[in-house]
C-alpha cells in the first residue's frame, strides 16, 4: 500500500477526509507533490478477500447511497488532480468506467429512485467529462450500459445484462 514520511506529509498540509475511499483524494496530490516514489517488488500487503454474498463490510455495500457518493467524491478529486497528466488521467478514466461505475451499476435493480437519480447524474458527468479516447477504450456493451443509466432508461439497461450479471 502506501507509506509516507510523517514530517513531510504534515508539512505539506495533507489530511485525510472523513469519508469512505479517503485515500484517493490524498494519494493523488501526494504523488504529484512527491520528489520521489519508491516501489517495492516484494509483497508487502495482503488483501483479505471475503465472500461477497456474505460480506457486510462498508466498502462492499454497493446499495448504500453514501458508499456511492463517497466513491464519486474520491473519483472527482482524482480526476481534478490528474488533469495535468493526460496519460495517467486516461488510465484512471478507463478504470472508473470499466470498474468503479460498473460495480455500482449492476445493483440498479436493488436501489431506490433517489439512488438511481444520483447514479444517472454521476454517470452522465463521467460520460461528458471523460476523454473520447477513454470512452472508446471500454467494450461497447459497457458503454451502452453507462449511456442507458445516464438517460435513466432502466428498462433498456436491463437488456444489456445477462441475469447472472445482476446483483
Amino acid at each position: 500500500n502506501k507509506l509516507y514520511r510523517r514530517d513531510w506529509f504534515v508539512s505539506c498540509g495533507f489530511r485525510y477526509p472523513t469519508m469512505l475511499y479517503e485515500d484517493v483524494p490524498v494519494t493523488m496530490p501526494v504523488f504529484e507533490r512527491a520528489d520521489s516514489i519508491d516501489i517495492f517488488s516484494e509483497t508487502m500487503y495482503y488483501w483479505f478477500i471475503r465472500d461477497i454474498n456474505g460480506d457486510k463490510s462498508i466498502t462492499n455495500n454497493r446499495t448504500d447511497i453514501k458508499n456511492f457518493s463517497d466513491r464519486m467524491v474520491a473519483i472527482r478529486s482524482a480526476v481534478e488532480v490528474l488533469k495535468t497528466n493526460i496519460r495517467a488521467l486516461q488510465e484512471y478514466e478507463y478504470k472508473v468506467l470499466h470498474m468503479d461505475l460498473a460495480i455500482y451499476l449492476r445493483h440498479f435493480l436493488n436501489v431506490d429512485e433517489n439512488y438511481k437519480n444520483i447514479l444517472s447524474t454521476e454517470i452522465s458527468w463521467a460520460l461528458n467529462e471523460f476523454s473520447p479516447i477513454s470512452l472508446k477504450s471500454i467494450p461497447n456493451r459497457e458503454l451502452k450500459r453507462l449511456q442507458c443509466a445516464a438517460r435513466g432508461d432502466w428498462e433498456k439497461l436491463r437488456t444489456f445484462y445477462e441475469e447472472e450479471e445482476l446483483a
